[in-house]
């Protein structure tokens, strides 16, 4: 009774602590960086600006992010909405690996460590979003791919016929390539990894099934992605590899795809390890990898934070709002570095009748900063 209760304790404490995180982090260290999301958009609720965004390239997961993203006009909404994007992240990551026990795996022991690794690919969503260029859709794209697996699992569970289980997959693939692009690969894989899963025999996998299931995969992968490409007058790298997933689609994708492929092995590997019989050692083993490959991810988000990209934005938001006061404030805090820092400034002491006053009291960048 005990166990069953902490099967649900440990889960939610895990997910309660990270969303606490991430909102800090928007909140107080990253805030200005949700303004200028909100700056670069107008959302619209008509029917045509929803059909103007659904027959794009993953259309659906756009206007969704869109739909967030408008929400960042608050200085104390944006980040509790980052917040609750991330933990619905962690939370589809978390519960395919808790609806793949073993008949003889401790309920705790599997919701902890189903827990402890979908920290992994929450965190480098995380690590994406702290980009300049990238975009809410790539999570929320992610968030219904994980979910499309475990809704998947829950269909073919009770069919025993392997095409049948084949046809779901390829249907949903599909479904999913559209709806929130190319980023429907991981659900592909995790998929067949769960399918997998269910062929086995006297704890061994068939092997010639196995090899099938990856075949089926890498084939359904390539056969989408073309019809993709035949649909969508798009340059097929930048739908292959999910450029409208960046505010810039020449931009390099390689963010996207390393973020796909760990997001992928991490979630392949809770799976495959809540099915096996192990011993206590490798509870812990398994336990410990997460909490190190977490901690790693947690590493590439500090270090991609840009506390000068982070200032100047933060004028340009204060700007945005005409808080003049705050923006003279902030430079007697911190010299303005760069143009882009400098123009806001300038104009705050204009529109406060401060310009002639104090035009030379700080260094100008030429006449950009004007």
């Amino acid at each position: 009774m005990k166990d069953k209760i902490l099967k649900y304790i440990v889960p939610c404490a895990f997910m309660l602590l990270f969303a606490v995180a991430a909102w800090a982090f928007w909140a107080f260290v990253y805030p200005a960086h949700l303004h200028l999301a909100e700056q670069l958009q107008m959302f619209e609720y008509t029917t045509q600006y929803f059909l103007d965004t659904a027959v794009k390239p993953a259309g659906v997961a756009e206007y969704i992010s869109r739909y967030l993203i408008q929400f960042f006009y608050s200085e104390s909404l944006g980040p509790v909405v980052m917040a609750l994007l991330l933990m619905v992240v962690y939370h589809s990551a978390m519960l395919l690996g808790m609806r793949m026990p073993h008949k003889d795996a401790k309920p705790l022991y599997v919701s902890f460590l189903a827990a402890t690794i979908a920290l992994v690919p929450a965190i480098l969503v995380w690590a994406f979003l702290v980009s300049m260029d990238a975009k809410l859709t790539m999570p929320v794209a992610l968030a219904l791919s994980l979910y499309a697996v475990s809704l998947t699992d829950l269909v073919t569970r009770k069919v025993g016929n392997l095409v049948i289980n084949y046809a779901v997959i390829a249907v949903m693939a599909v479904i999913l390539a559209f709806a929130v692009g190319s980023i429907f690969v991981v659900y592909v894989m995790l998929a067949v990894v769960a399918l997998c899963c269910k062929l086995k025999a006297s704890g061994t996998i068939h092997f010639n099934k196995l090899l099938y299931c990856i075949l089926f995969a890498l084939i359904l992968w390539f056969a989408v992605d073309n019809i993709v490409a035949y649909v969508y007058p798009y340059p097929h790298d930048a739908l292959t590899w999910g450029g409208y997933y960046n505010r810039f689609i020449f931009i390099t994708a390689e963010n996207n795809v390393s973020t796909w492929w760990f997001t992928t092995g991490s979630l392949a590997f809770l799976l495959l390890v809540t099915r096996m019989k192990q011993p206590k050692a490798m509870t812990y083993v398994a336990a410990v990898a997460g909490i190190v490959a977490a901690s790693a991810c947690a590493v590439v988000v500090s270090k991609k934070v840009n506390k000068d990209e982070e200032g100047m934005l933060q004028n340009i938001y204060l700007m945005h709002m005409e808080r003049w006061d705050d923006i003279i404030e902030r430079s007697r805090q911190s010299a303005p570095a760069t143009s882009y820092e400098q123009a806001p400034l300038n104009l705050a002491y204009a529109i406060k009748g401060q310009l002639a006053d104090r035009y030379f009291a700080t260094k100008q960048y030429g006449i950009s900063g004007l």
